[in-house]
């Protein structure tokens, strides 16, 4: 457990070595790769069996980053499979769903489309606030995350303590 805390530590702390410059699709593999070790400290309660899903919807990079990562990759020895969604209609049941800021629907849509036990994450200002579980930011250069309790206590998830101490956390 100790060697999985320092990881994600180290992603965090990874990040801020990337010049903005080299933003863009990096930090997309980032978010890609902070959403895979979420996994590891989310307890999904009575989660289906079967592969774990994982859903994008709009276009973004983080999709093609999650592809990869679903190639070498399994979340409870389950093997990860990614979808991607044009529309909120277009919504499957899925562990998670990633919000793309290229999303052209409100999130109120969105959100209206998603099944309950599905961890939400987004990187729009304020989705954190609106009922996303996480919610990518940027603070200094660092890729930071939001973590809105509510939500997952709604969606009957619990986030480890040694994950949301990395959060900001939101009510």
């Amino acid at each position: 457990m100790f060697k999985k805390i320092v990881y994600l530590i180290t992603l965090c702390s990874a990040y801020s070595l990337c010049g903005v410059a080299q933003r863009g699709e990096e930090d997309y593999k980032l978010k890609a790769a902070f959403i895979y070790n979420f996994t590891k400290y989310i307890d999904w309660g009575n989660a289906n069996s079967g592969a774990f899903s994982i859903g994008v919807i709009g276009n973004s990079p983080v999709y093609n980053s999650l592809q990869e990562i679903a190639k070498t990759k399994t979340v409870n020895n389950k093997r990860i499979v990614v979808f991607h969604f044009d529309d909120p209609d277009d919504i499957i049941p899925c562990h998670i769903l990633f919000i793309s800021a290229n999303n052209s629907f409100s999130l109120s849509s969105v959100l209206a489309r998603v099944s309950k036990g599905t961890l939400t994450i987004s990187e729009e200002p304020g989705f954190a606030d609106f009922g996303t579980a996480f919610n990518f930011f940027v603070d200094n250069h660092k890729l930071k995350f939001e973590a809105n309790i509510n939500t997952l206590n709604e969606e009957g998830m619990k986030a480890s303590s040694q994950l949301l101490k990395l959060a900001t956390i939101v009510k």
